[in-house]
């Protein structure tokens, strides 16, 4: 019978996201293990405060020398998980034991889901109204619609030319309100919308939607005036009056 691998020591564990934990650990002596990978299960923290059962999860990392794992994929939000890990070998006499982590994790509330599928029922010259898709408000308890516009052929998300769409915070006084108009634009000229959704506590804050680029259309040019005329009796040698309507 082969000398068993030592089995591994955790160092430390944390939260990533709202459905994932990373850990960091530290392999024992090989012994006489050839490695193979690392195995890796997972439980929830139940309702009452009991551990759930085990569950696997993807073997984590190819090389016996690496230092961290990030399980991911987790059914629920803000819910308490523990992990726990062992050494595979080629043989499998040669595998050690499991070591499990102290305590458990809290894994971060879930954000809203980014609103999208933007549409723009009326477009004008000077002015649009658009509308959007909320996602689903997750662990978020709402509190407004945050809406920007910029302007320009080359949009980027992350510059300071993006422009608070405050006449929308009146128009977005509950959630399922998703349609908002703006007044003042520049004709025939490209513009991009975005929205996310903010929440009472921010870390539940939405990422941005991004709407598609659209133009405002040409203005409509006014007609003609009609009408015009330059009464005889109003017309000298050196002026003249003349009339007319507008269109």
């Amino acid at each position: 019978r082969p000398l068993p691998a030592v089995r591994p020591r955790f160092i430390d564990a944390w939260a990533t996201s709202a459905r994932s934990i990373a850990v960091r650990y530290r392999a024992g002596r090989a012994n006489e293990c050839v490695f193979k990978e690392w195995k890796i299960e997972w439980r929830i923290q139940l309702d009452d405060g009991t551990p759930g059962p085990w569950r696997k999860h993807a073997a984590c990392g190819p090389r016996r020398a690496n230092r961290f794992c990030e399980a991911e994929g987790f059914p629920y939000s803000q819910s308490y998980y523990s992990m726990r890990m062992m050494e595979i070998c080629e043989d499998p006499m040669a595998n050690s034991l499991w070591t499990e982590m102290d305590g458990w994790v809290l894994t971060w509330p879930e954000p809203a889901e980014t609103p999208g599928n933007f549409s723009f029922p009326e477009l004008t010259a000077y002015n649009v109204t658009f509308m959007f898709e909320a996602g689903r408000g997750l662990d978020c308890v709402f509190k407004s619609w945050r809406a920007q516009i910029t302007e320009g052929h080359y949009i980027d998300e992350d510059a300071d030319s993006w422009t608070e769409l405050t006449e929308c915070e009146q128009q977005y006084p509950e959630r399922e309100n998703v349609t908002c108009s703006v007044l003042g634009l520049r004709s025939f000229w490209p513009y991009q919308i975005r929205v996310r959704e903010t929440c009472t506590f921010y870390k539940y804050d939405s990422n941005w939607g991004y709407s598609p680029m659209f133009k405002t259309t040409m203005p409509i040019p006014a007609g003609p005036p009609r009408e015009i005329e330059a009464p005889d009796q109003f017309v000298t040698a050196f002026f003249f009056d003349v009339s007319w309507k507008a269109a």
